[in-house]
């Protein structure tokens, strides 16, 4: 059985798709539109980094404490 999804549903299945593959959105964008993201990228990996150092996100494959 096959079936080809349309619209949003269509972009759902896509986007489900590329966790299985690995793929995250910022992947898949056009370098200028990386480009207007790139600072706050930038920022979000210096938070996710700190919270990491301080023990708030556990590094991966551990389990969190508690």
């Amino acid at each position: 059985m096959q079936y080809e999804p349309t619209g949003l549903f269509a972009r759902a299945v896509q986007h489900e798709n590329d966790h299985l593959d690995g793929v995250l959105f910022i992947d898949r964008l056009t370098p200028g539109h990386l480009a207007e993201i790139r600072s706050a990228l930038t920022e979000l990996e210096l938070e996710f980094s700190g919270a990491r150092q301080r023990g708030v996100i556990p590094d991966d494959g551990k389990s969190p404490p508690g």
